[in-house]
């Protein structure tokens, strides 16, 4: 059996509670929610053998690894996110790639991943 949840990180333990009750309500269901704080060493498969943790820290970058969801779920929290009393998170997906991936190594990742989608937005609109 599948489960619904989120790996989180970058964010304090009132916004984690925003998030995951905006998650439920987007989703219908109670989803499992699992820190990545101070996890940034271990593997995403490493956090997700340890489980759902509430200890939650805030961070400069953040992310939200979206798990077991099918592609209307991922597509309505990524739209319907809260817009105010937290930031909005780099969204992504487990992979068979990014699972062996330290945070450390997947956030930077990511932030690559979104700097070279934004300065490819900013080009085809000059053209």
């Amino acid at each position: 059996m599948t489960h619904t949840g989120f790996i989180l990180y970058g964010y304090d333990n009132q916004e984690a509670v925003i998030i995951k009750n905006a998650v439920d309500r987007i989703l219908q269901c109670d989803s499992i929610m699992i820190s990545a704080s101070k996890m940034e060493k271990n593997t995403i498969d490493e956090i997700l053998q340890r489980g759902p943790v509430n200890e939650f820290e805030k961070g400069e970058e953040t992310f939200m690894m979206l798990l077991g969801m099918e592609k209307e779920s991922v597509m309505n929290v990524v739209k319907f996110f809260p817009k105010e009393g937290v930031r909005r998170p780099i969204f992504c997906m487990l992979t068979k790639n990014n699972i062996d991936w330290s945070v450390e190594k997947l956030v930077k990742h990511l932030i690559d991943e979104q700097r070279t989608h934004k300065n490819e937005s900013e080009n085809s609109q000059c053209e």
